[in-house]
């Protein structure tokens, strides 16, 4: 979500032991490999089991409401629309 950059990947170049010390040499990147792979994956699959569940709860709250009778606000308002 968002604009993409380079700046995350850049964060954890200039955090590793060898770029503070200086040792950059045109191997770097493929030396490095396995500390430069983004952490944020593990972010994104809490965000989307958030949102999963976010959604399971509001969908049984809804079906809640309609076994007990009460109309839906959706169903009260009628076709109202913004600008008519």
């Amino acid at each position: 979500v968002g604009i993409k950059t380079t700046i995350p990947y850049l964060r954890r170049i200039f955090r590793t032991t060898d770029f503070k010390k200086g040792k950059l040499h045109t191997s770097f990147i493929p030396e490095h490999e396995d500390e430069l792979k983004p952490e944020e994956t593990a972010d994104l699959s809490k965000a989307i089991a958030a949102f999963a569940i976010h959604a399971f709860e509001k969908g049984k709250s809804s079906h809640r409401i309609q076994e007990r009778g009460i109309e839906a606000v959706w169903k009260s308002i009628g076709g109202w629309r913004s600008g008519e």
